[in-house]
């Protein structure tokens, strides 16, 4: 390809992605109204639980404060008021930063909502000693222990899996409007020392420790290879009798003879650097630490915070 043959398919391909990137984001608003205007319909007709996803979906293709509103009118139409709270609470903050005149109506809502949430406190008596904390099926950060969440009103389940007890499970009720309904975790001992250890991420030294040791893994058998056919290549020599064992050869044997002399070098020089490969991956690996494990978790659309416990 000639340089401006080069110089003009870079020219098209930079006129090109700013119009894939507008139709794609074209087709998102295309969907989310199609979605949006479904949504509507169902809700109109009575039927939340068909409306609801349908908003959900348009409003991750394309947020607006109109889909917001919507869809927490949807969610209060089920009794959900928490994941209604939030939403609204969403629309609000949507509408401050587009100037949307809805704000007020939005701010409205989430008023209304707000003295009637129910409520739920996850307790622990001390820092607990390990075991995910979960509420209803999503773990729970630690940051969120002692904290009054909102909850839409119904049962909930609050769960303890992995190290300490093998399971704890408790559920509870709650209600609108009530004091906040308050799950206090049981203090677990010290895990046993012969307990199974959680095994920890690779880190940049792992990945690059196997990659070095395969690559020289790889070298190692090419060295071997070459190796051997040089050996063959000189035994080959002294079978036809170009060269002796003293290494007094013919000419036509002494060109043969140089040729596997140096592939035997090149295997040499090889195999030693593979051996370097293989030690300084195996370091790499085994010598440098780990990096901690911290999974972040998101608590959920009511609570909107993420952490570690």
């Amino acid at each position: 390809m000639s340089a401006r043959s080069a110089q003009l398919l870079a020219f098209l391909t930079a006129l090109a992605t700013p119009t894939f990137a507008w139709a794609e984001s074209t087709d998102n608003k295309v969907l989310a109204e199609a979605l949006f205007e479904e949504g509507k319909r169902l809700l109109a007709e009575g039927d939340a639980a068909r409306a609801c996803p349908k908003l959900a979906a348009s409003l991750q293709l394309d947020e607006g404060v109109g889909t917001l509103l919507a869809l927490g009118d949807c969610y209060e139409r089920q009794n959900r008021t928490a994941s209604a709270w939030a939403t609204y609470r969403e629309a609000a903050a949507l509408a401050t930063k587009q100037g949307d005149r809805r704000e007020a109506l939005a701010r409205e809502r989430v008023a209304r909502l707000e003295p009637a949430l129910a409520r739920l406190v996850v307790e622990a008596p001390r820092r607990r000693n390990g075991g995910l904390v979960t509420l209803d099926g999503k773990p729970l950060p630690g940051e969120a222990l002692g904290i009054a969440m909102p909850v839409d009103p119904g049962l909930h389940v609050v769960e303890i899996v992995g190290p300490g007890p093998a399971h704890w499970r408790r559920e509870v009720h709650a209600d609108a409007g009530d004091a906040p309904v308050r799950v206090t975790l049981p203090e677990t001992s010290p895990a046993s020392p012969n307990a199974p250890q959680p095994s920890r991420p690779w880190g940049w030294a792992q990945y690059t420790g196997v990659s070095v040791a395969a690559a020289g893994l790889v070298a190692g058998a090419v060295a071997a290879g070459l190796a051997v056919d040089a050996r063959s290549r000189y035994d080959g020599l002294l079978a036809s009798g170009e060269c002796s064992r003293a290494n007094l050869c013919s000419a036509p044997g002494l060109a043969a003879y140089d040729r596997a002399l140096s592939q035997q070098s090149v295997a040499l020089g090889l195999g030693i650097g593979a051996a370097v490969a293989v030690a300084a991956g195996a370091g790499l690996y085994f010598l440098v630490p780990r990096p901690v494990s911290r999974i972040e978790l998101r608590a959920g659309p009511w609570l909107g915070v993420s952490g570690a416990f």
